[in-house]
This record gives C-alpha cells, sequence and structure tokens, in this order.
C-alpha cells in the first residue's frame, strides 16, 4: 500500500497528472484492510507529502524587494 501511495503522490505531485481522487480508493481500501490505524497511516502519508511538496520542496517564491506598506500601520494600532 505504501508503494502504491508512493506512486501515485509522484504521478499527481511531480509530473502532474490529474489523478487526486485515486487517493481516495487506496484510503477506503486502507480503511477496510488495516483498520482505522491503517487508515491514519495512509492520511498522514498522503499529508506529509502533500506538505512537503508545497512548502519545503518547492518553496514560495516571495519578492523581498517590495516593502509591505500598511503592515506597520495595523501594528502600531494594536498596543497593549
Amino acid at each position: 500500500m505504501l508503494v502504491a501511495l508512493l506512486l501515485i503522490a509522484q504521478s499527481i505531485f511531480v509530473e502532474g497528472y490529474p489523478l487526486d481522487y485515486l487517493f481516495l480508493t487506496l484510503l477506503i481500501w486502507a480503511a477496510f484492510r488495516f483498520g482505522p490505524h491503517g487508515a491514519f497511516m495512509a492520511i498522514f502519508v498522503i499529508a506529509v507529502i502533500s506538505i512537503l511538496k508545497t512548502g519545503w520542496i518547492t518553496p514560495l517564491s516571495v519578492d523581498r524587494s517590495m516593502p509591505q506598506v500598511g503592515s506597520n500601520r495595523w501594528l502600531n494600532r494594536m498596543k497593549f
């Protein structure tokens, strides 16, 4: 099952194939075959792969050269 999850994640996140709903079949299979623990592990593996792909492996590009106008004014109003 882990190999199937990794192969589907590879095809979805790296190669860009539209197979997003294919995870559901594996999640249902894990829930029936391995019970709550297997379903949790399958969801956990999918969540970790998704988080790593969107935030750590391919970070968002942020332009730091432009100043953020207005953010300091909002913070100055919140004096305690």
